[in-house]
């Protein structure tokens, strides 16, 4: 069940207790743009912030194979978390 829900990822990190969902601690970045990840693969933009507000099948792969983005995703100021 925990890799499943890739949950194994974030062994260490402090969840809810209710819902057993990670808790995120609040940044304070505001990127000066913000950019689709359709659009990562071909830009670096460290000034930019990645955003999900797509349909969900174009980042299917975020979920199914998490760790082969994570290189690609560092380059940017920050990751807004998908809905």
């Amino acid at each position: 069940m925990r890799r499943a829900y890739n949950l194994h990822l974030v062994d260490g990190f402090g969840v809810d207790g209710a819902t057993g969902m990670p808790q995120l601690d609040p940044v304070e970045v505001v990127p000066e743009r913000l950019r689709a990840f359709t659009s990562c693969p071909r830009c670096s933009d460290p000034n930019a912030g990645v955003h999900f507000f797509l349909d969900d099948y174009r980042f299917e792969g975020t979920w199914s194979d998490p760790v082969r983005y994570v290189p690609m995703l560092s380059r940017f100021a920050c990751v807004l978390t998908p809905d």
